[in-house]
């Protein structure tokens, strides 16, 4: 009987290691996750003073109107203004479209403005799906098959560097990764806010860190380093008209972007749900982040799903033998280890899911309050009235109180009525019967 208790007690223990163990593996609550480890492992410490942003906003298209009538001629405007004189950014940034020419004026305005600059500018990549074959000559279906990059008119693209800027979101909507490199034609091509952090390592000689030891298939986690409007941020209209002197960008990143609403180029953050961020800010967020190394990538998965199998299966064994507050304790522990083991890993560029953990624990908490109070419970009534059968029920009322049955046999003076009954022949007969006809 022993043994089967001590099997039943293993086979059960395993039930929620199991559980987490594929949980972790097959993440079905991807985004209840997300929202948990966004908020955990959040390193919003500040903006710092490096990267700045001049925003193409509602101020702006009332003094000038719809973008596309003057995006390029202003452009060129700003750079002329910014690169007069000593006093000039370190990079700056176009988070601007320039494809195709179109007026062959304004566009050699621009060119010449950021000849011998160092300007960066953006590029699309356009996905296509298309169907790609294994080694073992197996077809899969590449949604991610990159089919052309947009880049900028050809007297712009051989005078700066571009880098793509489309948004990476992950499967519940928000961006909180990127992309920071593809293969496209044989050669590497870089995001647009790899392409600053890399162009201004250059400009202030500092090395820049070895991207590929900090991602696994080109994609990183990033972390936001404000939320959406904290990024130092100038009206373009405002720096044009002299407003803002140019000593104010000095050794600085500038990008200029799409900052108001009908220009559609806000996405989910995952800095603050609820509000979104502007394109140029997210990469504003994404270059700091490689600045000030706070990427990360995904520990292994298979690594961290054994762990916690075994962490949940010895707390389960463990819990089912315990008084309920004391095993309730241990989970607490349980689940506040984990959050500041993910903390400290995501300080350090590993990245484990959390909520899994925390469902798994929960699930054997609420299996031990049934276990330690339910059944117990249960049995506890079971037994006193039992008892009450054998005494006087008032008794075993007050010897409940106590959870340990303790009853303390001290004297008591009452005005009491006593009664006292006896059987006729009682004695002679239990004598010559047995205890079972006596009973």
């Amino acid at each position: 009987e022993d043994l089967m208790k001590k099997i039943s007690r293993f086979l059960l223990a395993l039930i929620p290691a199991i559980l987490v163990f594929l949980m972790i593996m097959t993440e079905p609550f991807y985004g209840l996750d997300a929202m948990l480890t966004d908020k955990v492992y959040s390193q919003m410490k500040g903006t710092g003073d490096i990267v700045k942003i001049i925003s193409i906003d509602e101020e702006t298209l009332n003094e000038y109107g719809p973008l596309n009538t003057w995006s390029r001629e202003k452009s060129a405007e700003l750079a002329e203004y910014l690169y007069e004189g000593d006093n000039a950014p370190a990079v700056l940034a176009f988070d601007l479209m320039y494809i195709g020419e179109t007026d062959s004026a304004v566009d050699e305005k621009l060119a010449n403005a950021v000849v011998g600059k160092d300007v960066v500018t953006a590029s699309n990549l356009v996905y296509r799906g298309r169907t790609k074959y294994n080694k073992d000559g197996s077809p899969y279906f590449d949604e991610r098959n990159i089919e052309t990059e947009e880049r900028p008119y050809e007297a712009l693209d051989n005078v700066s560097v571009s880098g793509y800027a489309n948004a990476e979101m992950c499967k519940d909507g928000f961006v909180r990764t990127t992309q920071f490199s593809v293969q496209l034609d044989d050669k590497t091509r870089y995001s647009f806010a790899t392409q600053i952090y890399l162009q201004y390592m250059k400009k202030v000689g500092m090395e820049e860190r070895a991207l590929a030891q900090i991602t696994r298939n080109n994609q990183v986690q990033f972390f936001y380093s404000g939320k959406p409007g904290e990024f130092s941020r100038f009206s373009l209209k405002d720096v044009l008209d002299g407003s803002i002197p140019r000593e104010e960008f000095n050794d600085c990143i500038v990008m200029v972007g799409a900052y108001a609403p009908g220009l559609m180029d806000s996405y989910h953050s995952a800095a603050k749900r609820g509000n979104d961020m502007y394109g140029v800010e997210i990469n504003a967020n994404i270059v700091n982040a490689l600045l000030n190394e706070k990427t990360a990538t995904k520990a292994p998965v298979i690594w961290y799903a054994i762990l916690a199998a075994v962490i949940l299966f010895l707390y389960t064994f463990m819990a089912r033998e315990m008084k309920m507050y004391p095993a309730l304790l241990i989970g607490f522990w349980v689940v506040f280890g984990v959050g500041l083991a993910g903390r400290i890993l995501a300080t350090n560029g590993s990245i484990i899911s959390l909520v899994y953990v925390l469902i798994a624990v929960l699930g054997v908490a609420a299996w031990v309050i049934i276990e330690k109070y339910v059944f117990e419970s249960l049995q506890k009534k079971k037994v006193i009235n039992t008892f009450k059968k054998y005494m006087a029920p008032q008794v075993i009322d007050n010897m409940a109180k106590d959870e340990l049955f303790n009853i303390e046999m001290k004297g008591e003076k009452r005005h009491v009525a006593v009664l006292f009954v006896d059987i006729r022949g009682f004695t002679t007969m239990s004598e010559i019967l047995t205890p079972e006809e006596v009973v």
